[in-house]
């Protein structure tokens, strides 16, 4: 076992023969919730795991990438963690109040609009896919879609309630 492939594959939940980015996504949903009995640090400690992920993720997916002679291959799923840890922060120091009564539901609604933004891959996702090489490229995206999904998460949050 290397350590960079476990970091890269984020514990090797991206190693699913089927759905390897929405595997990936799901086991930091999975990690995101025991953070949740931190109620009044929950957004700062995934601002500290977002930040975390991004710097190390940066460089374990350009190794890995490396290693495997591909510019993005579908197991490096360290960069859908980083990403739905970016979304959840933004919502959670955004729409802290009701959060507390919804904090569950809340981190599925942001689950599931970060996966479709990072599927769908609206421009300037799919430019930044498609433009930036190595590690950088690889995360980048993935960032950028978890904007996109808390942004609209919020946006759903307001409009409903």
């Amino acid at each position: 076992m290397q350590i960079n492939d476990l970091i890269a594959t984020f514990f090797y939940s991206g190693k699913s023969p089927k759905m390897p980015g929405t595997m990936g996504t799901f086991a930091a949903l999975i990690t995101s919730i025991p953070l949740l009995f931190f109620d009044k640090n929950f957004a700062f400690i995934c601002f500290v795991i977002s930040i975390i992920t991004l710097v190390i993720g940066v460089k374990s997916a350009d190794i890995y990438s490396k290693k495997v002679k591909n510019s993005d291959p579908k197991e490096v799923v360290i960069d859908e963690v980083c990403g739905y840890y970016i979304s959840i922060t933004i919502f959670f120091f955004i729409c802290g109040n009701f959060c507390e009564k919804q904090q569950f539901s809340s981190l599925l609604l942001n689950f599931f609009m970060f996966r479709f933004f990072d599927i769908i891959k609206p421009f300037p996702i799919s430019y930044i896919d498609k433009n930036t090489k190595g590690g950088i490229g690889i995360m980048l995206d993935d960032v950028i879609a978890g904007i996109f999904s808390s942004i609209t998460s919020i946006m759903a949050i307001k409009i409903l309630y």
